[in-house]
């Protein structure tokens, strides 16, 4: 019988699965809606993940193994995803003890290096920094978008308040305001407030391509994200007492912005000149499907 491997990856803007057979060849990748635990909930999310696994495996036949990686997994929903499991179990392909729910930062990390010992920063809807040492591990930020600084989100905030203050009289110019479409309060605050979620990050497009002009808020707004990013790696540096080279994995939309990637290697190499950055050429998804080989002994 046919033995597939699954690794999902679940997000704040998307869910992506990707499945390979046994013999390491890609069988199917699906795409499916957002399935953060702390903005969907655990319903929402179970039935995004479910869904992306059933489009990416189609009807072929044979057992299932699967890693999931989601954020908040090691914080709040510790012990709190038997319903994921529950929906990814209605598939009687799935086995049952072969149902691992992880983080999204080891998934991440793992798409980029096979090392076991290393630093992961994401920067995406959300943000956050997390490192693993001689079987230790340190996390810091990934407490949600009330924080998360660096993040798509933050980036975001950060641009509506200075949409606010311009439009208010009350502060500087922007070029973030004229690029995000909206040239009164009235109507941003339809777009937000109707979808924050997706309305807030989407302002972080539209500060990168003001930053490339040289407008001053929008690199102001780069700057502290980064700032706080590196801060994020050294704390984790020193933590776990990282003193030689070590792989240093980033991952997310933000390093999209060549500006924001910049900003944050040379902040990081002033303070670590020994960390190895690493752009992982596969996705999130990839990284949990290494996972489910390794954790289920088929690969070493």
């Amino acid at each position: 019988m046919n033995h597939f491997i699954a690794g999902i990856d679940g997000g704040g803007t998307k869910t992506e699965c990707l499945v390979f057979d046994i013999k390491g060849n890609l069988v199917g990748r699906a795409l499916t809606g957002p399935s953060s635990l702390r903005n969907q909930g655990l319903e929402i999310c179970a039935k995004n993940v479910a869904k992306s696994l059933k489009e990416a495996i189609g009807k072929k036949k044979g057992m299932i193994s699967i890693f999931v990686g989601l954020a908040a997994v090691t914080e709040e929903y510790t012990g709190k995803t038997d319903l994921i499991k529950k929906e990814l179990l209605k598939d009687k392909r799935v086995l049952r003890d072969n149902v691992i729910i992880g983080s999204d930062q080891e998934a991440a990390f793992w798409s980029g290096t096979d090392e076991p010992d290393g630093i992961v920063v994401i920067a995406g809807t959300g943000s956050v920094v997390r490192g693993w040492n001689n079987e230790k591990s340190f996390k810091v930020g990934g407490w949600g978008y009330f924080a998360d600084e660096g993040s798509a989100f933050w980036v975001g905030s950060q641009a509506y308040q200075a949409i606010a203050k311009e439009l208010d009289a009350r502060g500087k110019k922007t070029i973030i305001t004229k690029l995000s479409g909206f040239n009164n309060m009235k109507d941003l605050n339809m777009a937000v407030y109707k979808d924050p979620m997706k309305a807030i990050p989407s302002l972080s497009v539209a500060v990168n391509t003001a930053a490339k002009k040289g407008d001053r808020i929008a690199l102001g707004i780069l700057e502290e994200g980064t700032e706080e990013l590196s801060l994020g790696v050294a704390t984790v540096v020193k933590k776990l007492d990282f003193k030689k080279d070590f792989p240093l994995v980033i991952v997310g939309g933000m390093f999209q912005s060549k500006i924001f990637e910049t900003l944050f290697r040379e902040k990081v190499k002033k303070s670590i000149p020994f960390a190895r950055f690493i752009i992982p050429t596969e996705s999130p998804a990839f990284g949990a499907l290494k996972l489910a080989m390794k954790k289920f002994c088929i690969i070493k």
